[in-house]
Order: C-alpha cells, then sequence, then structure tokens
C-alpha cells in the first residue's frame, strides 16, 4: 500500500476542518440523506462522507460501510485529499497504489472506488464523497457529474451547520450579554427608563423604583409623564411633536436638568439624558436620571458657606489689616521695637487668613465657570516685573534673588486679565521661594512658542518626587517641605492657579528633576497682531494719562461714606481724614440718599452689601438724581458677577473688594478720583498727610 503525501497547505486545511466542529459528532439527517442519494444516483452498495483528520479518516455518514473511522495512511480517499481532485479506480486489485491495502485484501473487500474532493470556498480540501463497490466497474458521465454536484452540496451542508452553530452561539452570548447588562443597568445609581416611540415606558430599572417609589409593574405601558412635574408634564406631547417633526432637540442627545415627580406627588430636581435608537421596529429612547436633590443641598449649604465667609469675615478682617497697617505705620506714634514687631506678626497672619478666604472663594468661582475675567492686551514685560515686585519682600526676607528673562529682539504681549495672571504668578513665586535654598535664584521669564507665549518661573530647590506629580495641581496638595522652607498653608494654589489658566483657555504645567529644581509654566494663545498692549502707567476704567488739576484756594474734598459696619467706617474716616479729606457718613442706603442731596459730596464710597437698603439699589436712586455724575466706588466683601456688574452701569466708576484692595489701593483711587474731578488731596505717609508736588503724580 502506497500511503498519500501530504497537501503543501496540511496545516491549513487541518484548521479549516476544526472551524467546522463537526468531528466525532453525532448522526445528521441531512448527511445521511445525501450519502444515501448518491450510493442511488451511482449505482453501488456503499458511500460515504469522509473527513480527513490528521492520522485519521472519519465518517460523518455512511451507507454500507460499518467501520466508523480508518488510519489515514491505508485511506484511498487521502490520495483524493493530496491531489485536490476526483478520483475513480475501476479495479483495485489492478492498481499498485491499492492492490494490498487492507481495505482492498481485508474484510471490506473494496474492487472499485471513485471519490470527489469536499472544497471549502478558501480552498481547502477537508475529505471527500466516495462511492464503494465490492466488484470492478466504471461510473457513466452523468454519474461522475452528479458525485461532484452532490459533493458540493455536502460543502453546503458543512457551511450551514457551522453558520447555525455560530448563531446559535451569538444568540447564547447575546442572552448572556443581555442577562449581565439588566443585572448591571439594575444595579446603578442612577434611574434608566426605556421607552417606545410613543414614550410609553417599556422597561424601569431597580434604581428608578427607587428614586420616583413606583414599582416596575405599576409604570409599565404608561406614559413617561407621569414621572414629570406638572409644568415639564403639559408641556412634553408638544415637545416631542416638534421634535418628531423638526429634529429640535431640547433633551434627546442634550441632557439638561428637569423637575421630576415621585410617586408621592412630591417634585425633586434631577439630571436627564436621552438617547435614541433607530431599530427596526422603529424608535426607542433611553432615558438616565439621577436625583440631584442631595447635590442641590449641599451646594445651597456651600453658598450660605460662601457667603457668611464672603461678608461676615471679609469685612473684620479687613479692618483688622488697615488698623494693624495704621499701628505699623505709626499713625498712633513711634511704637516701642517689642511692640512694633508683634504687630508686624498679627499683620502677617491677617494678610495670610485673606489670602486663604480669597483663594477659597476664587476656587469655587472657577469651578463653576463664574470667574469674572477682564481681558485686555499688555506687555509681558510689565505682567511679570509686578508679579516680581510683589514678591520681592518675600524673596528678599529668604535670600533668594529674583532674575527676569525676557527674550531679545521682541516684546512679548499677553491677552488676558491682568489681575488674575498676576496672581498666578505671584502663587508660582511664592512656592518657588518657598522651595529654594538660601541665596540661590529663582527665574521669572517669557518665552515664544508655537503655541502662543509661554509664562515660567523656575526654582532650584529640591524638586517635586514623581509619586507627587500627578496630584500636585489638586485640591489640598502640598510637595514634601521637609527639606526646605516652605511655608505651611492648605495647598490651594496651584490648583486656583491652573483653574485661572484653564479659564484664559491656557496650560499650566511642570517639569522637574529631583535635585535640580522645578519650573512651572503658563501657555497662552498669543493676542491678534492689530491689538496695541497696555502699559502698566495705564489705569482700566480710568483716563490714562489724564491731568490731575490742582487749584488754589480750593476746599477740602469732600466725601460721603456709606457702610453699616462700624469699624470700616472708623477706620477709614481716619485714613480719609489724614488725606484733608471732609468725611460725610451713612450707616444706611436710606440716609446716604439724603446725605448725597443734602452736602453734594466730591466722591461716594459705598458697601454693596448693606442690611437695609441694597447697594444697587442706593446706587441706582443716587445716580437717577444730581449725584449721577459724581464719582463712585463701591468698596464691598464680595465680588460682582456680570448679571451684578449690570446692575451698576448708572455710572459706577471702580468696584474695589475689600480683602483683595488694600487700604492703601482705595486711598490712591480715591487721590486718583478726585484729582480727575478738581478735588486733589494729600498723600498718605507713614509720618502722615503731605501734599502732593507734582500733579501729574
Amino acid at each position: 500500500m502506497k500511503a498519500a503525501p501530504l497537501p503543501a497547505n496540511e496545516s491549513g486545511r487541518l484548521e479549516a476542518l476544526r472551524r467546522f466542529e463537526v468531528l466525532d459528532t453525532p448522526a445528521e439527517q441531512g448527511f445521511d440523506d445525501l450519502t444515501r442519494l448518491t450510493a442511488q444516483m451511482c449505482g453501488t452498495p456503499a458511500a460515504v462522507v469522509s473527513l480527513m483528520d490528521a492520522d485519521r479518516q472519519w465518517f460523518k455518514a455512511r451507507v454500507g460501510v460499518e467501520a466508523h473511522e480508518t488510519p489515514r495512511d491505508i485511506s484511498i480517499c487521502a490520495h483524493v485529499v493530496a491531489c485536490g481532485r476526483t478520483l475513480e479506480v475501476p479495479d483495485t486489485t489492478a492498481d499498485e497504489r491499492f492492490c494490498d491495502s487492507p481495505l482492498v485484501t481485508g474484510g471490506a473487500r473494496i474492487r472499485f472506488y471513485a471519490g470527489t474532493p469536499l472544497t471549502t470556498a478558501d480552498g481547502h480540501v477537508v475529505g471527500t464523497l466516495c462511492v464503494i463497490d465490492h466488484v470492478p466497474r466504471e461510473l457513466s458521465d452523468g454519474q461522475r457529474d452528479m458525485l461532484a454536484v452532490l459533493g458540493r452540496e455536502v460543502v453546503s451542508l458543512l457551511e450551514l451547520r457551522r453558520a447555525l452553530a455560530e448563531e446559535k452561539r451569538l444568540r447564547r452570548d447575546m442572552a448572556e450579554v443581555a442577562g449581565r447588562m439588566e443585572t448591571l443597568v439594575d444595579n446603578m445609581a442612577e434611574g434608566v427608563v426605556t421607552m417606545d416611540e410613543g414614550f410609553v415606558i417599556e422597561s424601569f430599572n431597580k434604581a428608578a423604583e427607587r428614586i420616583f417609589g413606583w414599582r416596575a409593574s405599576e409604570v409599565m405601558g404608561r406614559n413617561v409623564t407621569v414621572l414629570m412635574g406638572e409644568h415639564d408634564g403639559q408641556h412634553h406631547a408638544g415637545y416631542v411633536q416638534r421634535y418628531l417633526e423638526t429634529g429640535e432637540r431640547r433633551i434627546i442627545g442634550v441632557g439638561r436638568e428637569v423637575t421630576a415627580r415621585r410617586k408621592d406627588g412630591t417634585d425633586f430636581p434631577a439630571e436627564l439624558a436621552v438617547a435614541e435608537v433607530r431599530l427596526p421596529e422603529g424608535r426607542r429612547f433611553t432615558g438616565i436620571i439621577r436625583d440631584i436633590s442631595q447635590r442641590k443641598e449641599i451646594d445651597r449649604a456651600k453658598n450660605e458657606l460662601l457667603s457668611l465667609v464672603s461678608h461676615e469675615l471679609r469685612t473684620p478682617l479687613t479692618n483688622i489689616r488697615g488698623a494693624l497697617g495704621l499701628l505699623d505705620g505709626g499713625a498712633a506714634g513711634e511704637l516701642a521695637p517689642r511692640l512694633l514687631k508683634l504687630v508686624g506678626i498679627a499683620r502677617t497672619n491677617t494678610e495670610r487668613l485673606i489670602d486663604l478666604i480669597n483663594a477659597i472663594i476664587d476656587l469655587e468661582s472657577a469651578e463653576t465657570g463664574q470667574l469674572e475675567l477682564r481681558i485686555e492686551s499688555f506687555a509681558a514685560e510689565d505682567l511679570l516685573r509686578e508679579a516680581a515686585a510683589v514678591m520681592g519682600v518675600a524673596a528678599d526676607a529668604a535670600s533668594v534673588r529674583l532674575v527676569l528673562r525676557l527674550p531679545e529682539g521682541t516684546a512679548p504681549v499677553v491677552r488676558g486679565d491682568r489681575n488674575r495672571l498676576r496672581q498666578v504668578l505671584t502663587i508660582l513665586l511664592s512656592n518657588a521661594i518657598a522651595h529654594s535654598p538660601g541665596h540661590s535664584q529663582v527665574e521669572l521669564g517669557v518665552s515664544v512658542v508655537t503655541a502662543g507665549l509661554r509664562l515660567f518661573v523656575g526654582d532650584r530647590g529640591p524638586g517635586i518626587a514623581p509619586e507627587q506629580r500627578t496630584r500636585i495641581f489638586d485640591k489640598f496638595q502640598q510637595g514634601d517641605s521637609s527639606d526646605c522652607r516652605a511655608k505651611s498653608g492648605l495647598g490651594l494654589g496651584l490648583s486656583l492657579a491652573r483653574a485661572i489658566v484653564r479659564e484664559h483657555g491656557g496650560t499650566l504645567g511642570l517639569h522637574t528633576q529631583p535635585g535640580e529644581g522645578s519650573t512651572f509654566w503658563v501657555e497662552l494663545a498669543s493676542p491678534p497682531a492689530t491689538e496695541t498692549p497696555q502699559r502698566h502707567s495705564e489705569r482700566p476704567g480710568g483716563r490714562p494719562g489724564a491731568p490731575r488739576r490742582r487749584l488754589s484756594g480750593a476746599v477740602d474734598p469732600r466725601v460721603l461714606l456709606v457702610d453699616d459696619d462700624s469699624d470700616t467706617t472708623n477706620l477709614l474716616r481716619d485714613m480719609l481724614s489724614r488725606l484733608s479729606i471732609e468725611v460725610v457718613e451713612a450707616q444706611d442706603g436710606e440716609r446716604a440718599v439724603e446725605l448725597a442731596r443734602a452736602s453734594s459730596p466730591d466722591l461716594i464710597i459705598l458697601d454693596i452689601g448693606m442690611a437695609k437698603m441694597d447697594g444697587f439699589d442706593v446706587v441706582q436712586r443716587l445716580r437717577a438724581g444730581h449725584t449721577r455724575s459724581t464719582p463712585l466706588v463701591t468698596y464691598s466683601g464680595m465680588d460682582l458677577s456680570g448679571s451684578e456688574r449690570d446692575r451698576l452701569t448708572l455710572g459706577i466708576t471702580r468696584h474695589l473688594v475689600k480683602t483683595r484692595a488694600s487700604h492703601e489701593d482705595l486711598l490712591q483711587t480715591v487721590r486718583d478720583l478726585l484729582a480727575e474731578v478738581g478735588k486733589p488731596c494729600g498723600h498718605f505717609g507713614v509720618n502722615g498727610p503731605a501734599t502732593d508736588p507734582d500733579p501729574r503724580a
């Protein structure tokens, strides 16, 4: 017996056979019927569907054959698999390849053989469809053609069988996925409601049952309006109709905050997101609902706390700072060195408390998108020098030298909120100074990059450990200060700096190397080339460069001071009086309007957050009378949002926040505005009031 050679693509052929997953499977009617039909068409007593495994041939269907399989090395079908063509052997005893085969000489008594290859679509021969007789014979042309046709039908049946098995497996997998999805949906914290195209509820997960108080069986088949508050429920039908006709989206694919209604009739705030899916049977909608009642309550409590911090803490701290400043400046006479040191300590710690309050409020404003920015274009060099001037004292105290780095031949221009960006740089400088060894230097500079401009602050400190770099910008995070002079704090600075930079559409980044220092950088887009930068000598909101007139023999300017906090009025009265300013005081809005009419002040200083008459209403009444053109400074513990600032468009001149603007800033603003209306005053110095020798100073 001469064994058949292995096909060149034997490994691929075996893989193709394995994909059918048919070896050693039970008999199947379709294969049995094809095998019986083949024997009848060819007029033979036996026919077999033979699949050629690696070392055996296994019979998927057989007629007139007892064996289930035979070794491959004695198989005649193996020769068909090897050549890939139909093989017909009229008399096996006369063929040298098979004459001594056990299948010929043994009990099988094969004298005639004809087999056609079972060839897959990708060209692999996985077996044969063959007919056998115990006497020599030949097939007719018609029988040969029919054998080939039936062989192709066997392959088709194999492919169909595999497709059905794959579909069955897919259905099983889908059922498993559906079961897992159902479990997942039922265990979600959010309510999930599915609806048909008429917004009739089809499913209602357990979270939805918990949120709304309905059982799924109670709402299935009902319109989704049963879950809506009165307003949304009344307008739902119109919204759906408009959406179906025009495609206008208000919730679907957008999401919004809505008022939902529980089974007991109580309403609650919720976030709703609705997704639409188009299926053959029609549209389906899935709503995801989150109850935000607790979050709303937390936000309310947080806002109340921030309001308390802003008003009830800012004002007394500002007064304390002002009083300490007066003592430190010699307003009460020369202090003993020990007492002067204690005043300095108190003043420093008051400043730290004020900075902390400002940072908390600023960070909250930035995170809620309410941080107001006054955008302008200005020289980067001016911004850097201003920040360096602010931190100069701290650098000197730490024996750290500030070095300015500017690009040669260019004058970079920054577009943004000057004060906020200076705040970012002072935060970065403060950290750099605190983490720098004595007698080292901190670099503050600007460079031109592809994205625009890069402002940077670099130190020669210990650097930041890799495990800290991913969270250094998070709130309440601090670097390791074990080997430096870093001052304690709450770790809000970098978080606030990043929030401010993000509001500018920029990026705050870090480059650090342990033992070699750190460089924080801010990248901002460059302003349009047509914009003219504002120089540091210009004052936003005033008339840059306007001469200050001095009138010989003029009487002292009169300022109306309106504030319901007696400590503030006492402190400011003392400061203003030392500038040779006559002060008229009002403790509430009604009295302020009366005094403004009676005293004709040259300038008005007004606290917005008063208890009796709202400061906004006071401004409107003042501007409606003969003081409509009088310079007015709002000096308050509260920041103004955009809508609040709109309420003060009737001529407000300046707005200063008590904890952001020092008393020196307020007094300088008073001097500037009085000079513009021809009522110059002295300046505030250590030894008392002094006259200004230069009317343009």
